[in-house]
């Protein structure tokens, strides 16, 4: 099924006037290491500019300034580093208390590959009970040791690109190209989740078989960081509605916030900062 406005429009969480934080649930980002903090900042703010209560990150405490830097309405969870600048297992107790009082975890984002990033992300994925996006380093952690994903608690969602979904089932970037739909379905089902391939024509599909496209999106998108800014919106939307349902409404959004950014700024000039500024003309054509 392809993804259009009417669609979209079904898929699109409440909002109540007589409604408070607590109404449109918390999210959690884990993620972000020494070089690379600012994917946890555009998965933050794709999170603020979707319409939860409560953003919380989680990242390094060695990356504590640039974090704050750009961030000024998410809640900061400095945790122990590792000697690389990326998270360590230390910090596993403290996202034990942070993970039980999350309505959605998005976890990967700028993370860093490490034996400790391995073991935080089979932890998540093990004992955290509400939706789970799994992006960028985790997607490469749950490669190293895919068995993780037959034991959750979890709804998951991956959000892979092909080369991801080339390694989480061993095979090259090619296959994936040619077989996007029935590699995505066949992943879902076998593991019970939900899974969105991106690139062109982004597939999303379900542990029961069902399959969408998105359709909206540019070449602008094909940008670092472009992934993070998706996860966070895709964070927001499933601490309100069903798992399957926040992925593809995110890539709607993601995708047409993009095509608008386009319009004005060109396709060359679109950046995921660039892309978020125009989240709320994306989210205000769908509502009615």
């Amino acid at each position: 099924m392809i993804i259009d406005k009417l669609s979209a429009q079904k898929m699109m969480p409440l909002r109540e006037n007589d409604s408070h934080k607590g109404t449109y649930g918390t999210v959690l980002i884990i993620g972000g290491s020494l070089n690379m903090p600012g994917a946890l900042c555009l998965a933050a703010l794709g999170a603020l500019r979707s319409g939860p209560g409560l953003v919380k990150a989680a990242f390094p405490d060695v990356i504590y300034n640039a974090v704050t830097a750009h961030l000024t309405e998410t809640v900061f969870l400095p945790l122990p580093a590792n000697e690389n600048g990326m998270l360590s297992s230390r910090c596993l107790s403290a996202l034990e208390r942070e993970t039980g009082n999350a309505s959605a975890v998005v976890i990967g984002c700028g993370m860093g590959i490490s034996a400790d990033t391995v073991q935080i992300t089979q932890y998540v994925i093990e004992t955290v009970a509400c939706p789970v996006i799994i992006d960028a380093d985790a997607l490469n952690c749950v490669s190293k040791k895919p068995d993780m994903l037959s034991n959750t608690a979890a709804k998951l969602i991956l959000t892979p690109h092909p080369g991801e979904m080339a390694r989480l089932i061993r095979r090259d970037t090619a296959f994936i190209n040619k077989n996007r739909e029935n590699v995505a379905k066949e992943f879902a089902q076998r593991y019970g989740v939900t899974l969105l391939l991106k690139g062109y024509k982004t597939v999303i599909a379900n542990k029961n078989g069902d399959v969408r496209t998105n359709i909206t999106g540019n070449s602008g998108l094909a940008k670092g960081g472009s992934g993070d800014l998706l996860s966070g919106i895709m964070g927001a939307l499933a601490a309100n509605i069903n798992e399957f349902d926040a992925a593809a409404l995110a890539a709607y959004l993601h995708g047409l916030a993009a095509d608008y950014a386009a319009k004005e700024h060109t396709e060359f000039c679109v950046t995921p900062t660039v892309c978020a500024d125009y989240l709320s003309k994306a989210f205000k054509s769908l509502i009615i």
